[in-house]
Order: structure tokens, then C-alpha cells, then sequence
């Protein structure tokens, strides 16, 4: 872990590292009458790195090597050689490419520690420490009568997720957030000699006070589409509420996800006249 995380102090590991777990796993036919245990084992425990690969990774350029080992980029493309594997091997190398210079680390071997690797606790343990991924999205805006969709302002909020850089920005207070900042507790009153709220008050303060925290915790970006009607903006992974609107345009408002492959989004939104 530490080897990892000063690759990404000094830079040699970045997001937009091409990622490969180079795995090794021993095939030798089992039981035996020298070996133990279950093939099917050493199978499975690689099926589950390329599961966990593609569920947790997914943000990133990562590959999973089964019983193969890089050789060389020839551009985008990886070539790799095939590799006969150790009895009892379940070794995991990663390795990666930044600007053309090849990097590796071990980050898992039973044949040393004895143990089967947990390829869910790897991965989310390589997450954690790669530097956050960002992704640039385009949004188009058609209109159904053939109005105009440039400068259409497209306001997103974010409602699940985290923006680990700050790249977007909290919503701003509303004039009753405002007033209502900050609430006080009913021990705080009587410290000041000030009457104390009822049960109802108390409750109603409860309920601003949680819907204010919640409101909070999300985040805002605005841009505006161009001649072409695309607006682009770059955006964490997470669930957002994109709402677009423009002169003479009803408001379209639309859900839109990034995740893993299986997250489906809406089409790109079309646009219609105000009656």
C-alpha cells in the first residue's frame, strides 16, 4: 500500500493510468496424490478479481491478466504473453502505464503469505487510494420545433455521490435558510433567558434542520450550451438532477447517473416550445 500511495505522491501514478492485475493462479489438477484442495478454487478466486475489476474500477483503465503477462503498448493496444503458472501460485502484480514509462508492484501472493486474496478488499483498497476520477459529460439539447438551443442554461445538482476536488459548488442559502441560521437548542435559550420553544417548535425547527443539512450536502454547477446546443461540464461519478431551460423553452428536467457500465441514461433531452 505504501509503495502505491508514494506512486501517486510523485506522480507516476495518476488517474489516467492504464491500470493491469496481472494474476497467477495455479491450474495443476487438484485433488492429486500430491496436492490438495480444489482447482475450481484458484478459478474462482480469479473470476471474482475481474468481477470486482469491472464493479469497483470501473472509472478507471484497468485490465485483468489471467495467467498472462504484459510485454509491451503498442499505442492503446496491450500486448501480453502467456505465463505458466507456479503450483499454489495466486499472485496478483499491478502494473501500469503513465506517459509511456511501465510501472509494477506486487499487491498480493500466497506463495508468501499463505493466504487467498479477497479481490472485493483489493480493489476497494486501490480505490481508495487512486486520485479521484473525474468524467466530462455533454449534454444535447434538440428542439422540437427547431428553436434555437444555444445559451440553453442547464442548472445540475448533484444528489448522491461526492466531489472529493470541489469542482462544484454548494447551493446557495435561501432568505428562510437565512433566517433561520443558526438554530438554537432549548438549553441555549434558557443559558440566554430567553423562553423556551414548545414540542411543536422544537419539532418544526427539527424537521428545517434536517431538510436544511440534506440540501447541503449537495452540490450545484450551471453552464449554457453552445452554437451547436452541447454544454459540457465535468462531473464525479454519482446521481444527479439536471434540469435544462431557455427563452421560449418549456423547462426539461431529467435524471442522469454516472456508474458503472450498467447505469442507463435518459436520451439526450428534447425540447419544446412554450405554449
Amino acid at each position: 500500500v505504501k509503495g502505491l500511495r508514494d506512486a501517486v505522491a510523485a506522480g507516476k501514478l495518476t488517474a489516467k493510468s492504464r491500470l493491469i492485475l496481472q494474476m497467477e493462479y495455479c491450474t495443476a489438477t487438484r485433488p492429486s496424490d500430491t496436492l490438495r484442495g480444489s482447482s475450481a478454487q484458484y478459478a474462482r478466486v480469479a473470476a471474482e478479481l475481474s468481477r470486482s475489476v469491472a464493479s469497483t474500477l470501473w472509472e478507471y483503465s484497468a485490465q485483468v491478466l489471467s495467467n498472462a503477462a504484459l510485454s509491451h503498448w503498442t499505442g492503446a493496444e496491450m500486448v501480453s504473453r502467456p505465463v505458466r503458472a507456479r503450483v499454489g501460485a495466486c499472485e496478483i502484480l499491478l502494473s501500469w502505464d503513465q506517459q509511456g514509462q511501465a510501472y509494477s508492484l506486487p499487491i498480493h501472493s500466497k506463495l508468501e503469505s499463505r493466504k487467498w486474496p479477497s479481490a472485493e478488499s483489493l480493489c476497494a483498497a486501490l480505490k481508495s487510494i487512486m486520485p479521484p476520477q473525474y468524467h466530462r459529460v455533454k449534454f444535447v439539447a434538440e428542439s422540437a420545433d427547431g428553436i434555437s438551443t444555444e445559451n440553453v442554461t442547464v442548472d445540475i445538482t448533484m444528489k448522491e455521490g461526492k466531489d472529493p476536488l470541489g469542482l462544484l459548488q454548494l447551493p446557495p442559502a435561501s432568505e428562510e435558510d437565512e433566517g433561520q441560521l443558526p438554530w438554537r437548542s432549548r438549553d441555549e435559550l434558557l443559558q440566554d433567558g430567553q423562553s423556551p420553544l414548545d414540542d411543536e417548535s422544537i419539532s418544526r425547527q427539527n424537521s428545517d434542520r434536517n431538510e436544511y443539512s440534506a440540501r447541503t450536502q449537495e452540490r450545484v454547477s450551471r453552464v449554457y450550451t453552445d452554437a451547436q446546443g452541447v454544454a459540457t461540464v465535468v462531473l464525479p461519478a454519482g446521481s444527479f438532477s439536471i434540469v435544462l431551460s431557455g427563452q421560449g423553452l418549456q423547462p426539461e428536467q431529467l435524471k442522469y447517473s454516472i456508474g458503472p457500465p450498467d447505469k442507463v441514461n435518459p436520451k439526450q433531452p428534447l425540447l419544446n416550445p412554450k405554449p
